[in-house]
């Protein structure tokens, strides 16, 4: 008693941490969009101790990936968000975090560069994010693929999957992330020289709201204008009214450009040396270096532009082979993305091989279980038969008869005195110890065995119940199979009797019951009590 006390104990305790860690979860959820920092810092203060089960540490894994993302903590590691996607990748309940763990997969693959594995976990995103119609991650899947395909110079898949998270941000009506993702759109457009798309685009953004995107979008107009070397005094004006916070290395670059066309030198001198500054990078002094070498040249120092441009063109030739690395990357992750069509194919036919054959099976098992039915039917047509041209000769004959039917029928006991009585028969009653034991408790099956002992046997059972009536119903049982020739072996195993010995005994009492009573049919019962000579077990 006091071990199953324990042990129920010791499972409210586990189920009443589970459902503590749940809640808490469930709370941190709430407050990730809203207040991400104390999101995060509620999640770290979680033991690792108390994520008992795959379905919190699941959703610890989610979570905090959400929360670092939302904090602007980029991640290179995989092996957290790993931990959400292999759960909730085969789980059916709760579809958005199957979603939102591919997404976060995605977020980390691109951190560290592995672009093509990258792709692979967004296509699973836009999957599930498509089937439960959640537009706005759509949109915020398709703008991380097209910054990906940017960094792999694929401005052509670029511009594709800018447009797609427009168009989704559009049919969820979040205005501001469709401005932002049409101000990458128009980048990609300026990037690629469609400089009239692109003007177009940045106008619009000019006259919007946000400050951020007004003063990039006045920046990318003065670069249209220089690249083009028309209206140099409409991009230099652009370029006097945006704030210099919102600078890079370039914009100070292409302001440096258009003073030197418009003629303005010590100007140009002044504004590629504070691009110089920002310059954090080979590549990007390489691009300044152009820049400074054409000033250089119109002022004459042709020596040191040649020196720029040599220093450039070598450092260009490195970015050939980081270009060529990319687009091999680009290449990986086609063959990886048809791999991964490929298995996804392979499933599907296991699947589908694993149905068509269950079907066979079941159809198969149904016919079996068909010709069985059809097989005891007939023969028990048959006993029937026989018992009936036999009742009226020899009722013992016909008592033996409705015992082998009872066995045949309930306990597919056949060839009974040979293949389970004798000595080969001592593997075969072992296994049938159990259905043989079940048959106790069926009811249909001793309803079965009065009737036919009534009808075959001179309404004994009738008669029995009646002229007796002190017998209980489960020794009326025990008398049924005494009465149907069943030998005790078996009967010991249908009544959980612990020997033959013990049935013996009540044998004997059952004869002196039935002689003290002075039935008017004591010969009839006590003739079908004689216990038939059989092989022992």
């Amino acid at each position: 008693m006091k071990s199953r006390l324990a042990l129920v104990l010791f499972f409210f305790s586990i189920y009443s941490c589970s459902n503590s860690i749940n809640h808490q979860l469930n709370g941190v959820e709430k407050e990730i969009s809203d207040r991400p920092d104390s999101a995060l810092f509620h999640l770290e203060q979680i033991s690792q101790k108390r994520l008992r089960t795959q379905r919190s540490r699941a959703k610890y894994a989610l979570l905090k990936s959400m929360a670092l993302d939302k904090n602007y903590i980029d991640v290179a590691d995989d092996s957290l968000i790993n931990i959400a996607v292999n759960y909730y990748s085969y789980s059916r309940c709760q579809p958005q975090y199957k979603m939102l763990a591919y997404y976060h997969k995605g977020l980390v693959q691109r951190n560290g560069a592995n672009y093509p594995a990258a792709i692979i976990s967004f296509e699973q995103a836009v999957k599930q994010a498509a089937e439960q119609r959640s537009l706005r991650y759509l949109g915020l899947i398709y703008r991380n693929m097209a910054d990906i395909y940017n960094l792999s110079n694929n401005n052509k898949e670029a511009k594709e999957y800018h447009q797609k998270a427009v168009d989704a941000f559009i049919l969820n009506k979040d205005s501001l992330y469709a401005q932002y993702a049409l101000y990458s759109l128009a980048v990609d457009l300026m990037n690629d020289k469609s400089y009239p798309e692109a003007r177009k685009l940045f106008q619009e953004l000019i006259a919007g709201d946000d400050e951020t995107l007004t003063n990039n979008s006045k920046l990318c107009c003065g670069q249209i204008c220089v690249e083009q070397e028309d209206s140099l005094e409409k991009a230099i004006e652009l370029y006097r009214h945006t704030p210099l916070t919102y600078y890079q290395m370039l914009d100070y670059g292409f302001r440096s450009r258009a003073h030197m066309l418009a003629g303005q030198l010590d100007s140009a001198e002044y504004w590629i040396q504070l691009g110089f500054q920002l310059a954090d990078s080979n590549e990007k002094k390489a691009t300044l270096e152009f820049l400074q070498a054409d000033i250089d040249f119109v002022l004459n120092r042709k020596e040191l532009a040649f020196k720029r441009v040599k220093r450039a063109a070598h450092v260009q030739d490195s970015l050939t082979r980081i270009l060529l690395y990319q687009s091999l990357s680009t290449a990986q992750r086609d063959y990886y993305m048809h791999e991964v069509a490929t298995q996804n194919m392979r499933m599907r036919r296991q699947k589908a091989s694993v149905i068509i054959w269950s079907i066979a099976l079941l159809f198969a098992t149904a016919l079996i279980f068909m010709f069985i039915r059809e097989k005891v039917s007939r023969k028990e047509q048959l006993l029937r038969e026989s018992l009936l041209h036999l009742m009226l000769k020899k009722n013992k004959v016909a008592s033996a008869l409705v015992g082998t039917l009872f066995l045949e029928k309930y306990a597919h006991v056949q060839d009974l005195p040979e293949s389970y009585l004798g000595k080969k028969g001592e593997q075969q009653i072992a296994s049938l110890k159990k259905d043989l034991s079940s048959l106790y408790t069926n009811e249909k099956a001793f309803s079965d065995l009065y009737t036919m002992l009534d009808t075959y046997v001179d309404n004994i059972m009738q008669k029995f119940t009646r002229q007796i009536p002190s017998v209980s119903n489960d020794n009326v049982k025990t008398t049924a199979l005494f009465f149907a020739g069943i030998p005790d072996e078996l009967i010991q195993y249908i009544v959980k009797r612990q020997s033959v010995g013990s049935l013996k005994t009540y044998r004997s009492r059952l004869r002196t019951i039935i002689k003290r009573t002075s039935c008017a049919d004591e010969q009839l019962f006590l003739s079908h009590l004689e216990r038939q000579p059989r092989k022992t077990l």
